[in-house]
């Protein structure tokens, strides 16, 4: 008896020094930082589902407004959160050596096909990856892809052009945007049509939207490196579950066979990537067809150099489960919130939709791929979108050895082999250091005579440096092809079942309305 209770006391003992140590890391660094006593560290409103992510790390960015960075605890990790546009840049650009590794979505899953995706891996299998995929993601490819982009956002307009309603009640994201995006992967992505507003309940679409929706549990997959790994093992703690892995395995693996055998060209991500493993894709220089818009990203240095290696089938797997989990539910995230913000400003709506309309009557009734890149309202519109909303709350980056930290009246900080930093996109762009009236939707920001005042380290949407997100382009090209039909055809207006204001979902580490967002698609009389 004895014997035990010395045993308990000192495993008591044990576990009040580990606690106590780790929550007052950054007190014995001199870093201001935010207490918790929670096992979930600083992020346990949204682990238990009572605040989003966005708001939650707003707050507290807003407590320390005056401090270039902060720390809080993920669970039981310290982490970094770095506001200091400047600081971001020299982490993120010029010392992208230091950091090249991810954390969020690259620990947990244990399997052996997803870990292989771009996202995931670090260090030398990253550089030798990203110049694999980047030429994928050119101008000229998003040209040759364009008509199957335009192709989903027909489909959609032929099955709400049968219904006879002068103003259709519609689930914004549930009942149209979702099934774009979704098709928009299947037929770019994939290599098949999954023609979800024809087939509603089609295995891709189902299997797609489960996948690419990280609401409820599925958060502890993305965290799976916070968290003890005999406890991930126990739950299971999949991001993308087995059974939906090897769905998706078997249509690359079996679309790969197909097209090898019966030596199918398509212009799609599929084909791209195994030109890719060939060693067949280079980067072009396609002059201004690369000019996709402000929020683009533009590939590094480091993207664009040369290949090295050849990809095996279930790199190309990993690359294609990735390109739908970035792509599907964020840009549907991404287009719901900027639908809502048209039926709430009507005045840009209508100059939006002048816009299109002009363009359409050039193309005579039809829009192509360069009148898409002309089209500056349009562009200015997407962009703003994309600052008051973006898709990821924060992003993150991982210190590889020890790095030190200087800024202005600030002591040096040095941070550890492992140190993980946020940078908090949802808080910048929402900060009216950098954004007059930040939460009001202004697309004026954009136009040619303000956007060179835009601070563009502090303009985030897509990621920073080098691993900044591969798919910009894709993810603007299904943005602007969808509206152009929408607005055509269609006035968006608000409804009594609307959602005013709109309130971010507390399941999700996204951003994602907290409800369904309900609007009017009043048919126009062209």
């Amino acid at each position: 008896m004895f014997l035990a209770l010395v045993f308990v006391a000192v495993l008591l003992l044990f576990l009040y020094l580990k606690y106590y140590v780790t929550f007052n890391y950054w007190q014995r660094r001199g870093v201001k930082f935010e207490k918790t006593h929670s096992i979930f560290g600083n992020i346990g409103k949204n682990i238990l589902q009572r605040q989003s992510m966005a708001d939650l790390i707003a707050n507290i960015y807003k407590k320390h407004s005056e401090e270039p960075y902060f720390g809080i605890f993920t669970f039981m990790n310290p982490t970094l959160v770095v506001k200091d546009p400047e600081i971001i840049k020299e982490i993120a650009v010029k010392n992208i050596d230091n950091f090249i590794t991810h954390k969020l979505f690259s620990s947990g899953d244990g399997s052996h096909v997803f870990s292989k995706n771009l996202f995931a891996t670090s260090g030398s299998i990253w550089r030798n990856t990203r110049p694999s995929l980047s030429p994928a993601f050119t101008g000229s490819k998003m040209r040759a892809m364009y008509d199957l982009v335009n192709e989903c956002s027909m489909q959609w307009f032929k099955t709400f052009e049968a219904k006879n309603e002068e103003t259709i009640l519609v689930n914004l994201k549930e009942d149209i945007i979702i099934r774009f995006t979704i098709d928009v992967i299947s037929t770019c992505i994939f290599g098949l049509k999954s023609n979800s507003f024809e087939d509603k309940n089609n295995e891709f679409f189902k299997r797609a939207h489960s996948v690419g929706d990280f609401g409820g549990n599925k958060i502890f997959a993305l965290f799976g490196y916070c968290i003890p790994q005999f406890i991930v093992k126990m739950f299971d703690l999949r991001i993308v579950p087995n059974d939906d892995q090897e769905f998706f395995e078997r249509v690359v693996m079996e679309t790969i066979k197909m097209r090898v055998q019966n030596n199918i060209v398509r212009p799609d991500m599929i084909n791209l990537l195994m030109d890719s493993r060939k060693g067949k894709l280079t980067h072009d220089t396609d002059g201004d067809l690369n000019d996709t818009g402000f929020a683009t990203i533009e590939e590094s240095s480091l993207g664009k150099s040369k290949v090295n290696g050849e990809m095996a089938d279930d790199e190309i797997v990993g690359h294609s489960l990735l390109f739908l989990i970035a792509g599907s539910d964020t840009t549907a995230c991404g287009l719901t919130f900027l639908i809502y913000e048209l039926a709430l400003h009507s005045d840009i709506q209508q100059r939006l939709y002048e816009e299109i309309a002009e363009y359409l009557e050039e193309g005579k009734g039809k829009i192509s791929y360069e009148n898409i890149l002309k089209m500056k309202y349009l562009d200015m519109v997407c962009s703003e979108t994309l600052r008051k909303w973006p898709p990821l709350p924060v992003t993150d980056r991982c210190t590889s050895r020890p790095y030190e930290i200087k800024s202005e009246n600030k002591k040096s900080l040095r941070l550890e082999s492992g140190t993980v930093v946020w940078f908090p996109v949802f808080s910048i762009h929402r900060d009216p250091k950098y954004y007059e009236d930040p939460e009001r939707f202004d697309p004026e920001r954009f136009s040619d005579e303000n956007k060179d005042k835009i601070n563009k380290d502090a303009y985030l949407p897509f990621g920073v440096g080098p691993r900044a997100c591969i798919g910009s382009r894709l993810a603007m090209l299904m943005f602007k092809s969808i509206l152009v039909h929408i607005l055509n055809n269609f006035e968006v207006v608000p409804v009594e079942k609307t959602p005013i204001p709109l309130e971010l979902s507390k399941k999700h580490i996204f951003l994602n309305p907290n409800s369904p967002v309900w609007l009017g698609l009043k048919r126009r009389t062209h």
